[in-house]
C-alpha cells in the first residue's frame, strides 16, 4: 500500500464577521496488486475486488464454488483474455476503486 494523494479542502466559516479557515485532510490509499496473482488470493486479501470484477463482466466470481476452484488458477490477465475485456478497461475500473494493477 502507498499513499498517492493528499488533498486539502478549505471550508470557510463566518464567525462574528471573522473568516475562519478550517483545513480538512483527505488521504487516499492506493493498493497495488499484480494481475498475475490468482483471483482467489486477491479476493481473500481484498474482498471488494469481487464487486469490481463482477461489474466488469466476470459474473462467475460471485459463485463460491467457481472462486474456490477455478479462481485458484485464474488471474486477472487470463480472465481478461478469456472474456475479451481489455486490460485498459480493467485497470481503469480498479483505479476508480483505488487499486493499481501491475504486470510483472
Amino acid at each position: 500500500m502507498r499513499i498517492i494523494s493528499i488533498s486539502f479542502a478549505i471550508l470557510l466559516t463566518n464567525c462574528y464577521n471573522n473568516c475562519v479557515r478550517t483545513y480538512k485532510k483527505e488521504v487516499i490509499i492506493i493498493k497495488t496488486i499484480n494481475i498475475n496473482t490468482s483471483i482467489h488470493d486477491l479476493v481473500k486479501s481484498y474482498p471488494e475486488i469481487k464487486d469490481i470484477m463482477k461489474n466488469l463482466g466476470f459474473d462467475n466470481i460471485v459463485n463460491p464454488v467457481m472462486l474456490n476452484t477455478v479462481g485458484r488458477i485464474m488471474t486477472i490477465k487470463k480472465g481478461s483474455e478469456m472474456k475479451n475485456i481489455s486490460l485498459d478497461k480493467i485497470k481503469e475500473a480498479f483505479l476508480e476503486n483505488n487499486f493499481i494493477l501491475e504486470d510483472n
